[in-house]
């Protein structure tokens, strides 16, 4: 039975369409969904300074598992990932060195078809056939820890026959069209397809969430990268769609006239690129029009856009090339020939614009695309100036030239150019420098690294790194009259002096200031009387507010009496008083005197006295231990209104001792 509810297949039967085929072209329709999917979309925020670099020399070859297809690289570009067809797995690569570091099973009998990065890195999703299975419920995906590299989750025997995928923005959601397929007729006249769509599971539970349909067969999927938008393909009109899925599901609208077996998408949000087997088409969202059509490629099964959105990387399997397209002139700039035979394709760039991975599906390899090798060391950089961030510090600068080749990477030394050390991934500005401490200032150069080695060194820039502060622990809460008093082990302060602290009675959604003071306790006031609380505490500095603490509970209520010296009547009596209390609301029906081990709250016993009263014997029935100190305390018992009748908070705490 499908995850999804009655609801939803009613939606699927719905755009239910039976048509003739013939079994060669049955065939050929297999064979084609399993060799189609989404291309993964850059996930830049912005588009970066255009590379100005063509990216045309094999530079290395990488041994991977059987018949890679499809790749992507993360967002820091230091790891690449491949799905093999024929062995069942997926290929970790780390990118500075062109080596697999590990190698990950979909699962025994699977052919992974398509796979999809979340945009923190974090987690990998890969879907499959399951070529054991026969023609229907064939499908499934995998969830694998790039942490780890291992699967941390397996959808199992899914209802449908999956060809794309793709992640939300923030990686809470998975989209997979699928292409949910019956066997034939018993005169094998008809082949039957129902279910066609995209399918939503939840990230965190993997439940099934949502099914938006479609008409017919639907290949391509893609998210745009400021996450806005999903974008498909619909084979039975030959449209592409688009889903608003900023705020949920969404209902989906055709844009234009156009199929497409591969999508991607402009690092801007400005185009669309489809890819056919002949030819490539582009979208232009402003004027919701295809603007340009061409036959790039004869038998094209993978493209991607260059992170500065200036070039296309257009494979073309069976003439064994990938050609490089201006996306401006829209002409073929450079045409790279790979090994007869070799079927290049899925391409990815890396992040950075350094380098372009193609899957070489017939040379169980991933070959990697980069610029000509330099001559000359890059000029330094100019400019400098330096934002403070947690253990790190991010730098802008005007870049110099980069010595005809280019940058790999940055350099940054913190005593005056004696020593460096690589910065964060990057190769424009700005450039992150971490493993700072914070509270400490620095003094930093950057100097630029290309393949001739290190650049000039800038001039310095000074910094002092921080962050918001660490959370409050061990917090203990004491009841007020109408507030609570809560003491607290305080936090590193995140490099910058605390100025306050907040407080949450509702989980962290809204906060508000506690009464001044910087230390442990602080005073929260405003709060009702015997009205339970639980309290979130956090600490601000100028970087903003810190992380959350765990909650405490806490009950404010009206004060208690005040005791009075109590009496020993014996080796195992007390004699407990107290003066009247006039409570600020209702009045007293009665006290209460109860008698603790000293320094705990181990209640031994009470005794109790009337409105007027001032004080009750203890010792019956429980007999006090003889020559033995005792805590004790007194509340009254308080009605406000009828119906509602409370304790009052405990008074102050007297020792009073039995007879030796």
């Amino acid at each position: 039975m499908s995850v999804f509810g009655s609801d939803q297949e009613a939606a699927v039967l719905a755009h239910r369409r039976r048509r003739p085929t013939s079994r060669v072209s049955l065939v050929l329709g297999l064979v084609l969904s399993m060799v189609i999917g989404a291309i993964a979309v850059s996930t830049a925020a912005a588009t970066p300074p255009p590379q100005n670099q063509i990216l045309s020399d094999l530079s290395a070859s990488i041994g991977v598992g059987s018949l890679p297809t499809q790749l992507v690289v993360n967002s820091t570009g230091a790891k690449a990932y491949v799905i093999n067809a024929g062995s069942s797995s997926v290929s970790v690569i780390d990118t500075a060195t062109n080596t697999v570091t590990a190698t990950v099973s979909t699962g025994t009998g699977t052919e992974p078809k398509d796979l999809a990065l979340t945009r923190d890195d974090s987690k990998l999703y890969v879907i499959y056939d399951n070529m054991n299975s026969g023609y229907a419920e064939n499908g499934g995906y995998v969830e694998i820890s790039t942490a780890t590299n291992t699967v941390t989750y397996t959808s199992g025997h899914l209802d449908y026959l999956p060809v794309g995928i793709a992640v939300n923005a923030d990686g809470t959601k998975l989209y997979i069209n699928a292409n949910q397929t019956l066997q034939s007729d018993p005169f094998g006249d008809y082949f039957d397809y129902i279910g066609q769509g995209t399918r939503i599971y939840s990230n965190s539970t993997h439940a099934g969430i949502g099914w938006i349909p479609t008409q017919g067969s639907t290949y391509a999927l893609a998210v745009s990268p400021d996450g806005s938008t999903l974008y498909r393909t619909d084979s039975y009109d030959q449209s592409l769609q688009a889903i608003d899925i900023t705020g949920g599901n969404g209902g989906w609208s055709t844009l234009a006239w156009q199929d497409g077996m591969r999508i991607a998408v402009s690092p801007n949000n400005s185009k669309v690129y489809l890819l056919q087997s002949g030819y490539v088409a582009i979208f232009d969202v402003a004027t919701q029009q295809i603007i340009e059509q061409n036959n790039i490629s004869s038998a094209g099964t993978g493209f991607t856009v260059s992170p500065d959105g200036s070039y296309l990387y257009v494979s073309d399997t069976y003439g064994a090339k990938v050609r490089v397209v201006s996306t401006s002139a829209w002409s073929v700039l450079a045409t790279v020939t790979f090994p007869l035979g070799s079927r290049p394709w899925g391409v990815a760039a890396a992040p950075g614009g350094s380098a372009v991975y193609v899957a070489s599906n017939g040379a169980a390899a991933v070959r990697v695309l980069t610029a000509a090798p330099s001559v000359v060391a890059p000029a330094a950089p100019t400019a400098l100036n330096a934002t403070p961030g947690n253990a790190s510090a991010s730098i802008t600068f005007t870049a110099g030239a980069d010595g005809g080749a280019a940058i790999s990477k940055y350099q940054y030394s913190t005593d005056g150019g004696s020593n460096w050390s690589d910065a964060a991934a990057g190769t424009t500005s700005p450039v992150t420098v971490s493993g700072l401490t914070n509270g400490t200032s620095y003094s930093i150069k950057l100097r630029a690294v290309n393949s001739a080695g290190g650049g000039a060194a800038s001039d310095a820039v000074s910094v002092t790194p921080r962050t918001t502060p660490s959370a409050p622990t061990a917090l203990v809460a004491t009841p007020g009259d109408g507030s609570a008093s809560i003491a607290f082990t305080a936090g590193a302060d995140g490099g910058a002096a605390i100025s306050k602290y907040q407080y949450s009675t509702d989980g962290g959604t809204t906060w508000a200031d506690a009464d001044a003071g910087t230390t442990s306790p602080v005073t929260i006031s405003g709060l009702s009387n015997y009205t339970s609380y639980s309290i979130k505490l956090r600490a601000v500095n100028s970087v903003g507010a810190g992380a959350a603490s765990s909650a405490v509970s806490v009950r404010p209520g009206l004060p208690g009496a005040v005791s009075c010296a109590g009496n020993a009547l014996g080796k195992h009596r007390l004699q407990l008083c107290w003066n009247l209390v006039t409570p600020s609301q209702g009045s007293v029906v009665r006290y209460r005197a109860t008698v603790f081990l000293v320094g705990t709250s181990t209640k031994v016993a009470t005794c109790r006295g009337s409105s007027t009263d001032t004080s009750c014997d203890f010792g019956s029935p429980v007999k006090l231990a003889a020559g033995t100190t005792y805590d004790f305390r007194v509340g009254a018992r308080i009605k406000l209104a009828p119906g509602r009748v409370f304790w009052s908070l405990y008074g102050d705490t007297r020792q009073v001792t039995t007879l030796p």
